[in-house]
């Protein structure tokens, strides 16, 4: 797991955390700050000082990958049980 925060170079916005690197397909999953995974060619990354960096990539970006990928912006984690954090 790489862990590191891919950011975008057009206003320095946060993207999401880089969770995995495919390196035969050429991929990288990306984990966005609302909690979707999306894959997005590693070709749109670039290491800067340490730092990954997507210079061609927004956050309206990588929504339109999750919504095209998942059909979802945003996970919702919900739990019908009374007591979530009892046994």
């Amino acid at each position: 797991m790489v862990k590191d925060w891919a950011t975008s170079l057009r206003s320095i916005e946060r993207l999401g955390y880089i969770l995995a690197v495919d390196h035969g397909a050429r991929l990288v999953e990306l984990q966005t700050p609302r909690g979707i995974g999306v894959a997005m060619p590693a070709s749109l990354l670039v290491e800067k000082r340490g730092r990954m960096t997507a210079p061609t990539v927004s956050q309206p970006d990588v929504m339109a990958m999750a919504k095209t990928q998942t059909g979802r912006t945003v996970v919702i984690n919900i739990d019908r049980r009374a007591h979530p954090l009892r046994g």
